[in-house]
């Protein structure tokens, strides 16, 4: 029985190493790919057309690992939509639909749209009532300063469309020893700077967008902020 435990876990084990060791090669495979079809088709051997037109592969198959690797149901929605979106584009690279690239993009809204309210869903506090322990700030075509001075702080919230929030949590301190804010930018920034004892951890998804941590961080890590949310085409930036 052990050893069919043992068996197991090692199955386990070796199937991660190659589902990590895919994305890497993923890059090398197509561009190896592209320029042998491109160098068969100068040498009249092949059509490039003929392979280049299943290019909508990458996509589902992106699509399909996502969602095969989703730790959460915001990852897996991002998957399934990724993957429908080349499966369309292979239905009709082969002529059997008719569908064209720039119809889909609306997918991109949606994607991030569903994964900011099931960032926000999926916490059990995330429609809770602001209280003093918490934070939120929205900017809409502006800009928003927040401070907050509490001495448990327990999270909250920040979005930023078209505009950007400044959220000061320097004379704030977290008494759990753990916090969560929800952030979301779309065109716009998040600032937010925090004390010097603090461990910032990252659970943003970006998209055209970028996040930074410029913290210098404890030691030890006895009192985390962890950040969680989608950045579209904006930025978000932590910082002492």
């Amino acid at each position: 029985m052990t050893d069919t435990l043992q068996n197991h876990d090692e199955g386990r084990r070796a199937g991660r190493r190659s589902r990590i060791a895919f994305g890497p090669l993923l890059p090398g495979i197509v561009l190896t790919t592209v320029g042998l079809a491109f160098l068969l088709d100068n040498l009249g051997l092949v059509d490039s057309w003929a392979i280049l037109r299943f290019w909508p592969v990458i996509l589902l198959a992106v699509g399909v690992r996502n969602l095969v690797d989703a730790r959460d149901r915001a990852s897996a929605v991002s998957g399934t939509l990724l993957a429908a979106a080349g499966a369309l584009l292979l239905l009709n690279s082969l002529n059997l639909i008719d569908v064209d690239l720039w119809d889909l993009w609306p997918l991109v809204l949606v994607a991030v749209g569903v994964r900011a309210l099931i960032n926000v869903l999926s916490d059990s506090k995330g429609l809770a009532a602001v209280t003093e322990s918490e934070e939120s700030a929205a900017a809409f075509l502006g800009a928003v300063e927040r401070r907050n001075r509490s001495a448990d702080f327990r999270g909250g919230s920040a979005s930023a469309f078209m505009g950007g929030v400044d959220l000061d949590l320097r004379e704030a301190d977290i008494a759990e020893g753990r916090a969560v804010i929800h952030v979301f930018a779309m065109m716009g920034g998040v600032d937010i700077r925090v004390p010097e004892d603090w461990t910032v951890e990252l659970g943003v998804t970006s998209l055209m967008g970028g996040v930074e941590d410029k913290t210098r961080g404890p030691a030890v890590a006895s009192k985390r902020l962890v950040l969680k949310g989608t950045v579209f085409m904006g930025g978000i930036e932590i910082r002492n």
